[in-house]
């Protein structure tokens, strides 16, 4: 009987499906440089409060690498669509596995992502191998499409703000030359050569008017020194 059940138990795992699981860890923004304090915190309830503790970053690429648009870029990858198409799935499903096959796992200081994988009943070497394979495979493109996410959404917000600066620049620009056109109008209306030159002028004399009131407030200042009861002039 005991001879009988392990040779029942060995062949069924030839028979089973087999699962393949990769996982990479990605350590998010504003979180990593609190990863040094997990070693100060001996409590565990301590610790488990502070992994209640939300954070943005987390949430955004959690929500991208669980979102159904991930699903539908990699579902069609020709291996992975090879891969569920052989087990007998189309369309919406293949999607909906793949989708399930990534998994996210976020933590205090970092997070996993795992692709899962299961071969059909009774797998051949080759299958297991693929299945292996294309565990991985799944893993690094979720990763991969999440970055070129961030990125887009980064060019993206950039060009919004050049267009917008551009935009606001030309209206200012727009503005300040209709500007200078009631200007030259009012000039020639009330027979002004140059309100521009005028000005300057203006502000010209006025400096120099303030050059000679300072010169003339420190000769005044030193005449008092000299006219003083105590200065070595008066006294010759």
């Amino acid at each position: 009987i005991t001879l009988a059940c392990a040779a029942f138990g060995v062949g069924i795992t030839y028979v089973l499906p087999q699962s393949f699981r990769a996982e990479a860890e990605l350590l998010p923004p504003d979180r990593i440089s609190s990863s040094n304090l997990l070693s100060k915190f001996n409590s565990g309830f301590a610790l488990e409060m502070l992994k209640e503790v939300e954070n943005p970053s987390v949430d955004l690429l959690q929500n991208i690498l669980e979102s159904r648009s991930l699903a539908e870029r990699l579902s069609r990858d020709s291996a992975i669509h090879e891969f569920f198409a052989s087990q007998g799935m189309q369309g919406p499903a293949i999607v909906d596995a793949v989708r399930k096959a990534v998994k996210v796992l976020p933590g205090f200081s970092k997070m996993t992502v795992q692709g899962t994988l299961e071969t059909r009943w009774s797998p051949t070497a080759s299958e297991k191998e693929r299945a292996r394979l294309l565990s991985s495979q799944i893993t690094n493109q979720a990763i991969a499409y999440m970055d070129s996410t961030l990125r887009s959404e980064i060019r993206s917000l950039a060009h919004g703000t050049r267009l917008y600066a551009d935009s606001d620049y030309a209206l200012k620009q727009q503005q300040l030359d209709s500007l200078d056109h009631l200007q030259e109008a009012f000039e020639q209306a009330n027979g002004v050569v140059k309100l521009e030159a005028q000005t300057e002028a203006g502000i010209e004399q006025i400096a120099k008017l303030r050059a000679e009131r300072d010169e003339q407030e420190i000769q005044l200042h030193l005449l008092e020194l000299d006219l003083s009861s105590n200065a070595t002039t008066r006294e010759a």
